[in-house]
């Protein structure tokens, strides 16, 4: 598998076909996207937080971290309050990239 969960992490992206692993390499190819990660890895935020920090507008950060979501990268982590409003709270999701020549080999049927 090029990306992958580590043992106890639950469940996640999983990239066993070239497919699959075009549209997670095709999420991780924004800087934004990274700087979502990046975030979301030391605590759970809401898009409004996320495009704040990123000084993005909300329409865009929604973008990036639905991206992300589709992918297995991103998962929701609970919903809050705030002020009056409901929000979803996201964390990224653990995960390993891990991609050899092999693998790729192995995924576009050269192995």
């Amino acid at each position: 598998m090029a990306v992958s969960r580590g043992e106890g992490e639950g469940r996640g992206p999983g990239v066993g076909d070239l497919p699959e692993l075009l549209k997670v390499l095709s999420a991780l190819k924004n800087e934004i996207r990274l700087r979502v990660i990046a975030m979301l890895s030391e605590k759970p935020l809401h898009v409004y937080e996320i495009a704040k920090r990123l000084g993005i507008s909300y329409p865009l950060a929604h973008m990036h971290v639905s991206a992300l979501k589709r992918v297995g990268l991103v998962e929701e982590a609970g919903v809050v309050e705030v002020d009056g409003r409901r929000r979803v709270l996201y964390r990224a999701a653990p995960f390993r990239l891990v991609l050899s020549p092999r693998e790729i080999r192995r995924m576009v049927g050269e192995e």
